[in-house]
């Protein structure tokens, strides 16, 4: 009789020639499969993000799956992610790749940041709380804070961190008009384009005759 011989395994044969019996031995393979992922480049939504593998070179028909191991991925950045077992009817049949990682990214946003002109300020509330008005195109709403920077053309004399002002060591805020950009800290942001705005610190007196 002939068996059928269809999964992988180690088989014995044996063949009766005038009135003799000869055994062999032969082996099926496990057939070596191809990983892929479904998505290897994502932008930053503030959500986790991953890709999952799924399987080429399975025989039509047969029911294999393969699982992928969790990742919770969140920022911008290159991470890697490995298929971990297969499994359904006919996974004794294959066998995963040697190289069962393959790497993915998250790219950064890319905003623009314009900062509106503040009104004049007196020099004695100079380091009290200063806010800005701010318009990001690209951000999605999901940038919570910007940092300000209070500059003298290219020197940093200031910070202001959610209105609270810290000046340089050794710098000055005095009296002046200063350009101001906000600032993004941050790994999941790219700032394509980044328009100031402005701030003058004016004496008490001429503030005051100003606002009369």
């Amino acid at each position: 009789s002939t068996e059928e011989i269809i999964d992988a395994g180690t088989y014995t044969i044996n063949v009766d020639i005038e009135h003799l019996t000869y055994t062999s031995t032969f082996t099926v393979t496990r057939r070596t499969l191809t990983l892929n992922l479904d998505k290897n480049e994502f932008d930053y939504n503030a959500d986790v993000q991953q890709p999952y593998f799924y399987l080429t070179d399975v025989v039509e028909g047969d029911k294999v799956n393969v699982g992928t191991e969790t990742k919770d991925t969140v920022n911008a950045g290159t991470y890697t992610v490995s298929a971990t077992t297969l499994s359904g009817d006919d996974s004794n049949n294959y066998v995963l790749p040697e190289v069962k990682t393959m790497s993915y990214e998250i790219n950064k946003l890319d905003i623009t940041v314009n900062t509106v002109r503040h009104s004049n300020i007196m020099l004695s509330k100079v380091t009290n709380n200063i806010t800005f008005d701010t318009t990001i195109t690209g951000d999605n709403g999901l940038i919570d804070n910007l940092v300000y920077e209070v500059r003298k053309g290219d020197e940093l004399i200031a910070t202001v961190t959610n209105g609270v002002v810290t000046v340089e060591n050794g710098k000055t805020y005095g009296t002046g008009t200063y350009n101001v950009y906000a600032r993004i800290d941050s790994v999941n942001y790219n700032v394509t384009e980044r328009v100031s705005g402005s701030i003058t610190v004016v004496e008490d007196k001429a503030y005051y005759d100003v606002e009369i």
